[in-house]
């Protein structure tokens, strides 16, 4: 015998209405009753609700517009050369109160390390956006600059902005200022406060001052009489949190921080209405377990858009749709044993099997604050997810795999090309590093449903003596707990699909790599297991079947390393190269001459001759072929100008950084 449904609908809700939490309840039904249904309205767009505690807030990520890539600011270099250096290509000595007068958007200055740059045709390609960026206009910001910039080669990236050297005022006044700027950032480090992160009321006062001072500047430079004194204000750089660069960190262990995607989607940023969802929720329950239905209303949903928190019965599940966020907040009747998340189409079911698979539940629980709520995903709070050390293998001399399982009940399903971050307490100091989360070698050749994919994740970390992030990885015993950052990054894999591919990776950079190759086999598997299944239908000849095992795509990974010692998977890569000879490819290149040299090696450097090699030189076939490009940051822009000088599509390369 089945029940009626009983539809409630709920108005939309504001986070910043204190209302009480709504239970629904229903009389007790007999076990052979098949389902009990709610349905919902979505709430309308708003702030994100406080997170519960434990959860780490970080300021959101900056989206750069199309446009606007690495890629992007190395060809405008290139193409305006002398432009950019306001010297008529001939350096000239900067003082100290001529650079605070470039301290505007239009007209902005800064100084780092001796040398003075013309930061304002960099403005819209930082990926910390403008505000952060002009927080350096006009002073000199070489000790916080190198605080959380330490990996940036900036004699590179700013080549062409070079105005010329700093010539201090005097000496004691250079001293005096460098010594404020270092008080002040010491005074942000033995706070609670991360550089980046800091509270609103906070980025204000910044901004007031930061006016005082520049109106301080304009009144020296009128009468030439003011000196600095230990109450004058200090302007601070304030770096963007969503790049999570170390505070204080050596330069290779930042560089080891890989995974971050700067080259931004091709599809605009839509934030308007017109762009809006509206999600439809609902539930059904059989005797053995509850099924969370959401409509998403968006065809394109993978399982990797879907975070499920599960802590003993309060439930909370974050889906993300597009540029939108739409999240579940319950405190659910009865414990659960499992979550599984399955997506068809624009709709995603999550199923949680009860406890005790014999027990109707009268209700799904209670609804907490913040349930149903719809937001732009760029204003979300960056949120940290437990997890425990199941398992670490050494693959190298120094480096390991961490595989860290996620609670029961919960998921965490990385999407291909897109990094998290560790957050840990070194030394009393919070410190967080961004990863790229790998597969297992066995699962590169094989398939793996997405919700299994989702109960662990899997670090290959290369760790350092000196390193902060390195020492805690290294301390890690099995059981432990390790906190792990919502995903990031803006990698498209739907531009894999029919596509030959070429990795050229270095180091760590390798990480990003391996679900591309994933991915990769998985597409090729899935259309020759299809196509062969359906000729065994209509009968097709063993030709035609053997026709249909041919392969239609290749991958080639160009993997440079120092020794034959560094290198990461070297036997996984090489049996996989010979299963699927005749597809994939890989060539390690060795940059320690006097190292014994592979048989699938070269020794020396990836050079445009290296590089053209494994390129197509048919126009047609380029825009067939993804180079993706990862790597300490000196690399990615190397193999980003060999491949602009070879004209490659820019919308066919993707650099990680």
């Amino acid at each position: 015998m089945s029940c009626p449904l009983a539809l409630i609908s709920t108005p939309p809700q504001s986070p910043c209405s204190k209302k009480p939490p709504m239970t629904l309840t229903l009389p007790m039904l007999p076990k052979s009753a098949i389902a009990l249904r709610r349905t919902f309205t979505p709430a309308s767009p708003c702030e994100a609700m406080p997170s519960s505690v434990g959860i780490a807030k970080l300021k959101s990520k900056t989206k750069l517009g199309k446009g606007c890539s690495l890629l992007d600011w190395i060809r405008l270099c290139r193409s305006k050369k002398t432009e950019f250096c306001c010297n008529d290509g001939t350096p000239r000595g900067i003082s100290e109160r001529e650079l605070a007068r470039h301290c505007t958007k239009e007209d902005a200055w800064t100084a780092i390390r001796g040398k003075v740059y013309n930061i304002s045709p960099y403005m819209k390609f930082h990926p910390g956006g403008v505000e952060d960026l002009l927080k350096a206009a006009g002073k000199d910001a070489t000790i916080l600059f190198d605080e959380v910039h330490a990996r940036v080669n900036i004699e590179s990236m700013l080549k062409f902005c070079f105005v010329g050297p700093l010539v201090p005022n005097s000496p004691s006044t250079h001293r005096r200022n460098s010594m404020k700027i270092a008080e002040a950032g010491a005074r942000i480090r033995s706070s609670s406060l991360k550089l980046g992160s800091l509270p609103l009321q906070a980025l204000t006062n910044l901004q007031q001052r930061r006016g005082a001072t520049q109106a301080a500047v304009a009144c020296e430079e009128h009468d030439g009489s003011k000196q600095d004194s230990p109450e004058s204000p200090v302007k601070l750089f304030v770096p963007s949190v969503t790049k999570q660069l170390p505070l204080s960190e050596e330069r290779h262990e930042a560089e080891e921080s890989a995974g971050r995607l700067i080259v931004p989607e091709d599809r605009a940023r839509k934030n308007s209405d017109v762009t809006k969802p509206y999600p439809k929720f609902d539930w059904i329950q059989s005797e053995k377990a509850i099924n969370i239905r959401v409509v998403t209303q968006c065809n394109t949903m993978k399982c990797s858009d879907v975070i499920i928190d599960l802590n003993g019965r309060h439930f909370e599940a974050t889906i993300f749709i597009n540029d939108w966020v739409y999240e579940l907040n319950i405190e659910l009747e009865q414990t659960i044993v499992s979550s599984q998340v399955t997506v068809t189409g624009s709709r995603v079911e999550i199923t949680l099997k009860k406890h005790d698979s014999q027990e109707l539940w009268t209700s799904i629980g209670t609804f907490s604050p913040g349930h149903l709520n719809l937001y732009l995903k760029h204003n979300r709070d960056t949120k940290y997810h437990p997890t425990t050390v199941e398992a670490i293998t050494s693959i190298t001399h120094d480096s390991k795999v961490f595989t860290l399982r996620v609670p029961a009940g919960s998921y965490l399903n990385v999407p291909t090309g897109h990094h998290l971050a560790v957050r840990a307490e070194v030394d009393g100091e919070s410190i967080t590093r961004s990863y790229t989360p790998i597969c297992s070698n066995e699962d590169l050749t094989r398939h793996t449903p997405a919700h299994v994919e989702g109960r662990s994740v899997q670090l290959m970390v290369k760790l350092y003596k000196d390193g902060k992030m390195s020492r805690y990885l290294s301390d890690l015993n099995i059981g432990d707990e390790v906190w792990l950052s919502d995903p990031d990054g803006t990698f498209n894999s739907a531009k894999m699909a029919n596509t030959n591919l070429v990795l050229v990776a270095a180091g760590s950079g390798f990480t990003p790599m391996v679900k591309l190759l994933r991915d990769f086999f998985h597409t090729e598997l899935v259309a020759r297991e299809q196509e062969t299944s359906d000729n065994q239908t209509d009968g097709s000849t063993n030709k035609q079947r053997e026709h249909a095992e041919c392969p239609t795509s290749t991958a080639k990974l160009l993997f440079a390393n120092k020794t034959e010692s560094d290198i990461w998977w070297k036997d996984e890569m090489r049996q996989i190269a010979k299963m699927e000879s005749e597809r994939f490819e890989v060539v390690h290149v060795l940059s320690d001459t006097k190292d014994t040299l592979p048989s699938d090696g070269v020794k020396g450097r990836i050079n445009s001759t290296l590089l053209r090699s494994y390129l197509p030189s048919d126009n047609d076939e380029r825009n067939k072929t993804l180079v993706c490009i990862c790597g300490p940051c000196q690399f990615t822009a190397a193999i980003s100008n060999l491949l602009l000088d070879e004209d490659y599509p820019d919308d066919c390369i993707h650099c990680f950084m």
